[in-house]
């Protein structure tokens, strides 16, 4: 007897988008927020999602943080702004 049992990792880009003034480059581009995550899986049925990152994603330069839950969902209610954003640290890949 055997069981499958696998975990994979997946991203989900939600709804919120930003044009700001990139921190780490200067340009002017669009800012994304992505839930990054571990989905288990036993015989291919999902069960639950693992380790749930919240990410925000710029488009020019690739530029990224992360962010905390609760400052996630305050984004896509839109109590949080282009204040906020500026405000992070980014990190890119050279």
């Amino acid at each position: 007897m055997f069981f499958i049992v696998t975990c994979t990792p997946e991203e989900e880009i939600t709804d919120f988008r930003e044009f700001i003034s990139c921190p780490a480059c200067g340009a002017y581009c669009k800012t994304e927020l992505i839930i990054t995550y571990s989905r288990l899986s036993f015989f291919f049925i999902p069960l639950f999602k693992l380790n749930k990152k919240y990410i925000l994603k710029n488009s020019c330069c690739g530029a990224f943080c992360e962010i905390d839950k609760s400052a996630a969902e305050a984004l896509l209610k839109g109590e949080l702004g282009k204040d906020y954003i500026s405000s992070l640290n980014f990190t890119r890949f050279m």
